[in-house]
């Protein structure tokens, strides 16, 4: 099982979370999914289990990576915090995959050109 430490930041106004000595810190949104995007991107499975704390106490039901991981958590001016699932957005030639891609670089600045 995983544990993810959350912190506030700046009186409130950002939070960071913290895993396996990766940190992600957002204010708008929820650290805790962009995070375990980026956990199951080095490699930890998707059916692992995380359990999320701030200190010692914790403040989550223990849930896997993946569910994780599928949704965004975000603080909308009008509506306070709502679940939204997770969309990752295309870069600007709107090719999605691109930056995975061999010669992504070089094709980024060609294109650019």
């Amino acid at each position: 099982m995983l544990v993810i430490n959350i912190a506030n930041n700046d009186r409130g106004r950002s939070f960071t979370a913290t895993c396996d000595g990766i940190s992600k810190t957002h204010s708008r949104k929820d650290p805790v999914p962009p995070l375990c995007r980026r956990l199951i991107d080095r490699g930890h499975s998707p059916h692992t289990m995380v359990m999320v704390v701030r200190g010692t106490t914790p403040i989550f039901k223990p849930r896997s990576l993946g569910a994780w991981a599928a949704y965004d958590i975000v603080d909308d001016d009008n509506r306070g915090l709502i679940r939204r699932r997770y969309r990752p957005l295309p870069d600007f030639s709107g090719d999605a995959d691109i930056a995975r891609k061999p010669n992504a670089q070089s094709r980024l600045c060609k294109e650019a050109a």
